[in-house]
């Protein structure tokens, strides 16, 4: 396919759309090669330039969006981690509270429905640390995901 008369041509529009076709083909087509386009040099030399600028265009693209991504995971990780220490200082608040009125209310004598409830707090409050360790650890591997994958792309 000659592209010569397009890609030479005075329509900016008609080049940049016949230089956006040859790089498309030559991506996705590997059996397509620049002397396809045309014999003359200074056509391939066009198209050749065309592709390189658009390769890097989209480097750039996929960099920004990366740093993007990457920018907004660390704000939701900081938001996640203030959350779950919010939390835990909540559920700790709530237990003494409970604890105390309880013993309040037996006259400083742990009354027996008094110590089934403090069990009870407590093994709501190692299922409630157990499930926040648990994500914790979902949100230490996903940092490490992150990690990795912020090494293989620098």
């Amino acid at each position: 396919m000659n592209m010569q008369l397009y890609v030479l041509s005075a329509n900016p529009k008609e080049q940049e759309l016949a230089l956006d076709f040859c790089a498309f083909l030559l991506r996705y087509h590997r059996e397509v090669d620049y002397q396809d386009f045309s014999e003359d040099q200074n056509v391939v030399s066009r198209v050749r330039r065309a592709e390189v600028y658009r390769a890097w265009a989209d480097i750039e693209d996929l960099a920004n969006g990366y740093e993007t991504l990457n920018a907004n995971f660390e704000k939701h990780r900081g938001v996640t981690s203030s959350a779950f220490q919010e939390l835990v200082k909540l559920v700790e608040k709530v237990k003494q509270e409970c604890v105390t009125i309880a013993n309040s209310a037996a006259g400083n004598t742990v009354a027996p429905w008094a110590s089934q409830l403090e069990s009870d707090l407590r093994r709501d409050i190692g299922v409630l640390k157990s499930s926040m360790t648990a994500a914790e650890g979902r949100l230490a591997q996903g940092l490490l995901d992150g990690a990795r994958f912020s090494a293989f792309s620098t």
